[in-house]
């Protein structure tokens, strides 16, 4: 794979999530102003009860179906298609039917304060799994089929949407309205990703994929389908309650408000490491299914790290000099506190993106049993220990999460090097060593600082920055980037 070739796909699909990402901080921000912290801590809390439901229901197989469409032509990608779809709706509608007995047990464990205003509201959180689901699967047939374009209007739409609807709903129906935010952001999301299937010549047909149902349903897409979805079901249902158990932890130590405070930090941290994460898996997870050998999956992991340490460099150093000013953007300034947090978090952030690369290696090949060993693992040791020391420190969330992202990538890259002989040359090696340098460096510098412009840390990373990319990037690469972005400026003045 030519660097070149994956940075201009990098950059397209990185681009399209910045943008949502930016619009779902204007909604967070929005909730925060009209709520504050007690307001946060709802909303997301809401929100990712509907996530793990949407996980339960349709298996997390959002990246098997990727998986399997991508490694797929003709009849058989359709039969896969059709036959995943049906999966999924068939696995909502028994998890919705199975989850709205329990509503009452889960709105306790989620709200411990026991309003009666926010437990009635958890009933509502069963449409939206089933939202949700479409939204996932609709988005995976458009990245299985390599529609990237249409994969980024899908999020937008959905993202814009739920800018649109935050304003009203929280004020005049709150706090269902947090529910109905969401839900129009997948209605949106799913009749885009429906419209432009079509024009692209699929067949639509509602809830299911949009396909000719000559092609049939399929028993070998089920037995495909399955193994690698429930390896996913156990990792991504394992981390979203990760997040939700320390979220109750910190609402049963401080109320709402410390749970505010956790949410502030929390997401602030993921959604610049999912900025690259999200963009990396699009291009990367469908190049690496289909690598043949060691050599082809060492080439690719290769030239993918290398773009994953100098983005994750620029991304996290950026964020930890302008930590405090994040915060107050993002949200306001009653969410500083936060800022005790990130300064742990956004050192892990740094770990955890590096360590990804090797950790989709296990994913692309299967490797189950080690893959889901591992993350399950590093749910219950960080769930454990902030249950363990939140008693003692509330930055105890940050320093687990540090720790833990540490532990694996030590683990995932040893690990990935002697199963797959995956290499990392020595050049990459000194790029990633200078990177975690200059998070260092830039931490040290605004541990305790939650200023609007940290002028110091601002003119240490810009130079820093210069540096690392001068000695990064090679001269060749530097070039060509420089070129595709002066093709693509002079395109758009054309336009």
């Amino acid at each position: 794979m030519k660097a070149m070739s994956f940075f201009r796909s990098f950059t397209m699909t990185s681009t399209a999530f910045l943008i949502t990402m930016t619009l779902g901080a204007v909604t967070a921000k929005i909730i925060a102003v009209l709520a504050g912290p007690a307001g946060i801590t709802v909303f997301f809390q809401l929100r990712q009860t509907g996530q793990i439901l949407t996980m339960f229901g349709t298996l997390n197989g959002q990246n098997s179906v990727i998986r399997g469409v991508a490694a797929r032509d003709g009849l058989s990608k359709q039969k896969y298609i059709l036959t995943t779809g049906v999966l999924f709706a068939l696995g909502i509608a028994v998890t919705v039917v199975v989850f709205v007995p329990l509503v009452p047990f889960a709105a306790k464990l989620l709200f411990p304060s026991g309003e009666t205003a926010l437990l009635n509201t958890v009933y509502y959180i069963a449409p939206l799994a089933f939202l949700g689901a479409m939204t996932f699967y609709y988005q995976a047939v458009l990245n299985g089929l390599r529609r990237l374009r249409a994969l980024a209007l899908s999020r937008v739409f959905g993202s814009l949407t739920s800018v649109l609807l935050v304003y009203p709903c929280s004020l005049l129906v709150h706090p269902v309205g947090y529910i109905f935010i969401v839900a129009g952001g997948f209605i949106a999301s799913s009749i885009t990703s429906a419209f432009l299937l079509r024009s692209s010549g699929w067949r639509f047909a509602g809830f299911l994929p949009p396909i000719s149902f000559q092609a049939g349903w399929e028993k070998k897409s089920v037995l495909d389908f399955l193994p690698f979805a429930a390896v996913t079901l156990v990792t991504g249902v394992s981390g979203a309650a990760t997040v939700m158990i320390i979220r109750t932890l910190y609402i049963r130590e401080g109320g709402l408000e410390l749970g505010g405070i956790f949410d502030a930090a929390w997401t602030t941290s993921m959604m610049y490491v999912m900025l690259l994460l999200s963009s990396f898996s699009t291009q990367f997870l469908p190049v690496l299914s289909g690598a043949k050998s060691d050599n082809e999956i060492g080439e690719i992991t290769a030239s993918a790290f290398k773009i994953a340490v100098i983005w994750g460099t620029v991304l996290v150093c950026t964020a930890i000099a302008l930590k405090g000013t994040l915060i107050r953007t993002m949200y306001s300034n009653e969410f500083l506190p936060a800022t005790e947090l990130l300064r742990w978090t956004m050192i892990g952030d740094y770990f955890k993106i590096t360590s990804w690369v090797f950790g989709m290696i296990l994913i692309a090949k299967a490797n189950s049993r080690v893959f889901v060993l591992s993350e399950v693992t590093q749910q219950i040791v960080l769930v454990g220990t902030v249950h363990l020391f939140l008693q003692y420190s509330r930055e105890a969330a940050g320093v687990a999460y540090l720790f833990v992202n540490m532990a694996y990538l030590a683990f995932v890259w040893l690990y990935t090097s002697f199963t797959y002989k995956v290499k990392i040359g020595k050049s990459t090696l000194q790029t990633w060593a200078f990177g975690l340098l200059m998070v260092a460096v830039l931490s040290f510098l605004t541990w305790h600082d939650t200023s609007q412009f940290n002028v110091t840390a601002l003119l240490t990373l810009s130079m820093m920055t210069l540096v690392f990319l001068r000695f990064s990037v090679p001269a060749s690469i530097r070039s060509q980037i420089i070129d595709y972005v002066k093709k693509s400026f002079s395109t758009t003045q054309e336009k």
